[in-house]
């Protein structure tokens, strides 16, 4: 119990100094030009550039944040993108991108893609996240469909990486959710964006699903619980559907009957969501324990196909 009280208190505290962090930054971002809150960003990937690009022929390039122009200096993370052609070995890279965040504690999220995999993988990928890497987009040569569900889903997941900063200082997060809003195309003007705001908007992006409106309610109350387990927390049907890749999947005796005869929204929505999941195992499968990824993966493809039976296609062998 006291463990528990104590780490209760650490948690606080070191969300609290988070946040103070964060709105340091902020007030320095607003009074520099947007040159010079770049300039770090650009400096750090010059040098990857160098080394990756002109030593060890990888391209590499930014994308979300510092390529959209939504960053805030000091608090946005450098997230990269590397294609290579499968001549160099994934230990070098892991270790030249932990040199890197050393050097650079803003180095964030790094995608690493095979690039004979690109039509594949890029066919998966969400059409709003993919526009978040205008590079990777060239790549494919495809017309993309811009699905509802895939505004729904982008959504989702932007808010789950998110929630705690924009509950906690919403004032600090405007620029980057106006940016994700903006990509789906809702210009939203005279209107401050908080948690409850983005829920009420996943509610009308679900078309009214009674069961999603009531799970994302479940969730936005039980996730400030102390011990809130996401994978084992009853959530509702509806969970299942808008998050399947946050759910155990035949973890124990449940009833999956529900996914036999989905609304085709719903259909869509869950399709999507474990499109994104197999392209996000592909991407950061040199950091994840292979058997874990089988796991994981075992376990969406089974579910998919109960929604929507396909035969096996060649994303196991190609992810894993």
């Amino acid at each position: 119990m006291v463990r528990k009280r104590v780490f209760s208190l650490n948690y606080r505290f070191l969300i609290k100094w988070e946040l103070m962090r964060k709105q340091i930054f902020s007030r320095i971002d607003s009074v520099l030009p947007r040159w010079a809150a770049l300039l770090p960003y650009q400096v750090a990937l010059l040098l990857l550039k160098l080394i990756f690009k002109v030593g060890l022929r990888i391209d590499v390039w930014n994308r979300n944040s510092t390529r959209c122009g939504s960053f805030i200096f000091g608090v946005s993370d450098l997230d990269l993108t590397l294609v290579h052609d499968g001549n160099c070995s994934p230990d070098f890279i892991r270790h030249i991108l932990s040199i890197s965040k050393k050097i650079f504690p803003f180095l964030g999220e790094t995608n690493i893609f095979e690039r004979h995999h690109l039509k594949y993988i890029l066919s998966k990928m969400n059409s709003f996240e993919l526009m978040r890497d205008p590079e990777l987009y060239q790549h494919f040569s495809e017309q993309k469909m811009f699905s509802s569900a895939e505004k729904f889903v982008f959504i989702v997941r932007m808010l789950f990486s998110d929630a705690d900063s924009l509950r906690n200082d919403p004032k600090l997060r405007q620029r980057k959710w106006l940016a994700h809003f903006k990509l789906i195309g809702l210009e939203i003007k005279g209107q401050s964006i908080d948690f409850e705001f983005v829920i009420k908007t996943l509610k009308e992006l679900s078309f009214q699903s009674a069961r999603i409106e009531e799970s994302l309610e479940k969730w936005s109350q039980l996730r400030l619980e102390n011990g809130f387990d996401i994978y084992h927390a009853h959530l509702g049907e509806g969970f299942g559907i808008m998050a399947p890749h946050c759910k155990l999947w035949f973890h124990k005796e449940e009833d999956t009957s529900y996914l036999k005869n989905l609304p085709p929204l719903e259909k869509e929505i869950l399709l999507a969501q474990i499109d994104w999941e197999i392209c996000g195992i592909y991407a950061q499968k040199m950091y994840l324990p292979k058997k874990q990824n089988k796991e994981h993966l075992g376990r969406l493809l089974r579910v998919r196909n109960i929604v929507q039976s396909m035969e096996e296609d060649q994303c196991l062998d190609l992810i894993i």
